[in-house]
């Protein structure tokens, strides 16, 4: 991350807040959520197989 807000939301386990100059990496098949504030609705969705909707 270079600037701002960010969080890494899984759908279990612990929440992440990366600061800017960190790296937050993540591993599925689990889903998670990568918003800027967790009030933020999802806005694009990457599926099985890299299929985005």
């Amino acid at each position: 991350m270079v600037r701002g807000d960010a969080r890494v939301v899984p759908e279990r386990g612990e929440r992440v807040r990366p600061r800017a100059g960190g790296l937050a990496l993540t591993r599925g098949p689990d889903p998670h959520l990568r918003p800027d504030d967790p009030g933020t609705p999802p806005q694009a969705m990457i599926l099985s197989g890299g299929a985005c909707a």
